[in-house]
């Protein structure tokens, strides 16, 4: 995936992908980001596939803290839960 100056003229900047598919932005910083946003993303389906054997059809904000820890081996208390769920919610928004 790279940030590369638009060549259709219709943003100023386009993010492309290794399978050819663009998103074009105004300002380079709005393409950084959502790029930013698609590894973080990435990143969180590989740590809930390998980690804790996830099952995408639910809601992870209704999850319960003794859900969190059978899936991912009690590693969870209150406090971190909160902040991963956080975590979550800001890399999916």
């Amino acid at each position: 995936m790279e940030i590369v100056k638009c060549r259709n003229g219709v943003g100023e900047w386009e993010v492309v992908s290794e399978m050819g598919m663009c998103e074009t932005f105004d300002l380079r910083s709005d393409a950084e980001d959502h790029v930013r946003k698609i590894y973080m993303e990435m990143m969180l389906d590989t740590f809930l596939d390998h980690y804790g054997n996830w099952d995408r059809s639910h809601n992870p904000y209704e999850k319960t803290l003794e859900e969190y820890n059978w899936n991912f081996g009690d590693i969870f208390t209150e406090e971190t839960l909160d902040i991963f769920k956080a975590m979550i919610k800001e890399i999916r928004r």
